[in-house]
């Protein structure tokens, strides 16, 4: 039987033991996300940023971004950080990456890049 004693869950409640610790790193990343765009105008956190206590907040936004692409973002999180506009250095970044494209298309009459 994997099923705890109530009355110990109760007590490690009293102790405010973290049931879920990744789901309250993932609300408390977001939060202080909304506390970024809230100061600065926008969530364009770039990737090294830190805030006051040391959380590395670029580098969470990045992986949410790089999950996304992968299709391994939750959907609840994709939307919310759809709502604060998350994805625009990405596109930014995919547009500009099309434009070179044209032009070496257009110089060398093929898409070809060599690695």
């Amino acid at each position: 039987n994997n099923k705890l004693d109530p009355l110990l869950e109760q007590r490690l409640n009293d102790l405010d033991v973290t049931w879920e610790p990744r789901l309250e790193l993932r609300e408390k990343n977001y939060k202080l996300l909304q506390e970024f765009q809230k100061r600065e105008g926008h969530a364009n956190v770039p990737k090294s940023y830190q805030n006051e206590d040391g959380t590395k907040l670029g580098q969470w936004l990045t992986n949410q971004r790089r999950n996304k692409r992968k299709n391994k973002l939750e959907k609840n999180m994709e939307e919310r950080l759809q709502k604060m506009d998350c994805w625009g250095p990405l596109l930014e970044q995919q547009e500009k990456h099309y434009i070179l494209l044209v032009q070496y298309h257009d110089r060398e009459e093929h898409c070809n890049v060599p690695l």
